[in-house]
């Protein structure tokens, strides 16, 4: 199912049935409950309740194509999502003595028909995965350019088997493969074969005309023609810079987080009330925090660091110190998971994102945004602008506290990780919207409710 349409249309089709469960999960509910009552469809409150599922679904990745392609991941993320959703409706119901006032919110109602909405979005699922796994797996694609760049990219897809990746590797062999101006339609490798589509290397240039004609009629023969930037763009939701060229960026839509004045102002807007928001919120909090950061090891409270933001400009970071004082002696580490370097109360806070709330005053400065690329300190910096193309178009927007690379990819401590990241970031930049900005804010709370830092 995941490669029979595109990604937001896939979304769609498990949106519409949820949303069918989620009324038909009411109405049984009503009946179990009421006996002859039936549900308000015009209750507003009903409409919030469904508009939280739907959020929170969507927030902890339950409409994520790898995870539906999973039968374990699929299955654990709608039970994890369903228990939220029915834990913070009911918080928020009973704080605010809604279910007096209508029925459709009461507790009772929202538990029975989160049972009878947790077996059909379970069982749906399930059918739908056991079909689309034995069909996706068999599909054959066709790849027009370097063998090891895809095979790196199919690692990251569960619907792909490598089994069924072609690979023709230059363009003088696509040639060879292709048929000449003379012979049939017939004869043309990329033509007679079964394939569910076709994917081209960006790096294959002057392609001969004989094989656009032939890309062409496989892609309104009903073939799935793609660039490898667009495809990992549409699939995965990342741009992997090994994966495009420079004119990719030229021609592309898009990037108007960088282009756009408007968006720009409304982002700084958000960050501004959002972070002196936060940090009256938060104040009884970084008291506690900072007391126990105290007793636990000597230093300071909140350090400083040196990193690059807009334009690579450098700028002071603060954060909670979740490391002794003596780490980096020996100079500047990646931290990694079970780092010896990090204090017992530190790995408490980095697990919850605790140590990043000082960071709400930089936002407040306008130093970094809520959310953006996770800012790098310069010595990593240095060695990663030579290392990983298109690296720099990170400094093109301000570095956040959160973002598209932190919720999906999470912390890094190798080169290869921070091309993971900065092919994400590259994602971020390009299709910035106010929607992908709460879908981070989201999936950032999951992250925190779930403790998945390092």
């Amino acid at each position: 199912m995941a490669f029979q349409a595109s990604p937001y249309r896939t979304v769609l089709y498990f949106v519409a049935l949820d949303a069918i469960g989620l009324l038909v999960s009411f109405y049984l509910a009503f009946i179990v409950r009421f006996d002859n009552q039936y549900p308000d469809w015009t209750s507003p409150l009903f409409w919030m309740v469904l508009l939280t599922y739907f959020l929170v679904f969507y927030g902890l990745d339950v409409y994520r194509i790898k995870v539906t392609d999973s039968r374990f991941y699929s299955a654990n993320h709608v039970f994890k999502s369903i228990v939220s959703t029915v834990w913070l409706l009911t918080g928020f119901v009973y704080f605010c003595g809604l279910w007096k006032a209508d029925p459709m919110v009461g507790r009772g109602i929202l538990v029975i028909s989160s049972i009878f909405f947790s077996c059909w979005s379970l069982g749906y699922r399930y059918l739908i995965n056991l079909t689309s796994r034995r069909v996706s797996k068999k599909r054959k694609w066709l790849v027009l350019g370097d063998k090891a760049k895809l095979l790196r990219f199919a690692s990251d897809n569960q619907a792909f088997d490598k089994r069924n990746l072609f690979y023709i590797n230059t363009c003088k062999e696509v040639a060879n493969h292709s048929r000449n101006s003379n012979s049939s339609p017939q004869s043309s490798y990329l033509l007679s074969k079964p394939w569910s589509g076709i994917l081209i290397d960006d790096a294959i240039v002057d392609m001969p005309q004989v094989i656009i004609d032939d890309l062409i009629e496989a892609r309104f023969g009903g073939i799935e023609v793609y660039r490898f930037g667009d495809f990992c763009e549409r699939y995965l939701q990342k741009v992997p810079p090994e994966m495009v060229r420079s004119s990719w960026f030229a021609y592309s839509e898009g990037f108007s987080l960088v282009s756009g004045k408007f968006y720009r102002h409304v982002k700084r807007t958000f960050d501004v009330l959002f972070s002196f928001l936060l940090l009256l919120l938060t104040f009884p909090l970084l008291l506690l925090v900072s007391l126990a950061i105290k007793l636990d090891s000597s230093g300071p409270v909140i350090y400083s660091q040196i990193r690059k933001g807009l334009h690579g400009q450098p700028y002071k970071i603060y954060k909670f110190r979740s490391m002794y004082t003596d780490s980096e002696e020996q100079g500047a580490k990646w931290a990694v998971v079970g780092d010896k370097r990090i204090t017992r109360v530190g790995r408490i806070l980095r697990k919850l994102r605790i140590d990043e709330i000082p960071q709400l005053w930089n936002i407040f400065t306008g130093d970094m945004s809520l959310i953006g690329p996770r800012p790098e300190r310069p010595q990593f910096d240095e060695l990663l602008l030579k290392e990983i193309p298109y690296y720099h178009f990170r400094y093109l927007v301000k570095p956040g506290v959160t973002g598209w690379s932190q919720v999906k990819f999470g912390y890094g401590n190798t080169v290869d990780d921070s091309a993971n990241k900065v092919a994400y970031d590259l994602f971020y930049i390009k299709n910035h919207s106010f929607f992908l900005d709460l879908l981070i804010i989201l999936k950032t709370i999951r992250v925190v409710l779930f403790a998945q830092g390092v």
